[in-house]
């Protein structure tokens, strides 16, 4: 594929282009593109950067993504935090634990150096990855940052759900409903996510009594219940009480195959 820079004139279709590349898997044309905006010595806009930088992190190809993302503060692009969020996430996702250090790493870097604070989906993308790293000490001390920096309201639930998560996973039941209590203060509505990691914690830790208490407060606040809760509330044993809270609920349940139907799947 050849372009002359004489025939797109205009840098914005040039964007266009290489964002078209980059939707079909093509990042490394793109690239291409990319290299002949420089050599003209015209500046590339940041969204080219985003674009790219977002294709190849979702290849798998973090090393690129991280000379891109280089790239910018040496071109002298603003760095924006959707491509900070598309090499974090990317880092996280490789799982390895040299690469989510080196994602915090670079987030400290940014924020020191660019004063480029990040967002919600920052801090969602580095928690989840040190909590799948089983690092929930560091994953608690950046959520309790992410709170005190962020300047907009908190409204995402699945950041609240991988910490709940995890605190369950350790046997810290009693953190776990301390952030359920921060999440309904904040206005954060926990789901049906939120309350099967309460209630598998429960289960582990041989407290089912409780988890009848959960079930109420679930039901206060219509909050459906899926398969998952069903499965885990069944080793209660407690088939009378199940039966009321799936009928308050409006759902069937068999104590002998905890599949229930909904009351959207019901209307069908």
């Amino acid at each position: 594929m050849n372009y002359a820079f004489e025939d797109i004139e205009d840098i914005f279709i040039y964007n266009n282009i290489i964002q078209d590349l980059c939707n079909a898997g093509r990042q490394k044309e793109g690239l291409v593109l990319l290299d002949m905006i420089r050599s003209q010595r015209s500046v590339p806009k940041t969204f080219v950067y985003n674009n790219l930088i977002g294709a190849f992190c979702k290849a798998g190809d973090i090393e690129k993504s991280r000379q891109l993302f280089d790239q910018m503060e040496e071109d002298g692009v603003r760095v924006s935090v959707v491509a900070l969020n598309a090499l974090v996430d990317g880092m996280c996702k490789h799982g390895m634990i040299n690469m989510i250090n080196s994602a915090l790493e670079l987030f400290a870097d940014v924020k020191s150096k660019l004063g480029l604070e990040g967002n919600a989906i920052t801090y969602t993308s580095l928690i989840t990855g040190l909590c799948n790293l089983n690092n929930l000490d560091k994953a608690m001390a950046l959520f309790d940052e992410m709170v005190s920096v962020l300047r907009a309201p908190l409204t995402n639930t699945m950041i609240y759900n991988v910490l709940i998560d995890s605190l369950c996973k350790e046997k810290k039941i009693e953190n776990a409903f301390s952030l359920v209590d921060h999440m309904i203060a904040k206005g954060v509505r926990p789901d049906v996510q939120t309350y099967n990691a309460i209630f598998r914690g429960l289960r582990d830790m041989n407290l089912l009594d409780k988890a009848f208490v959960v079930m109420d407060t679930m039901k206060e606040q219509a909050c459906d219940p899926d398969n998952i809760t069903m499965q885990w509330l069944s080793t209660a044993g407690e088939t009378t009480r199940l039966n009321n809270f799936a009928k308050a609920m409006g759902v069937k349940f068999n104590r002998f195959r905890p599949v229930i139907q909904s009351r959207k799947d019901k209307k069908r």
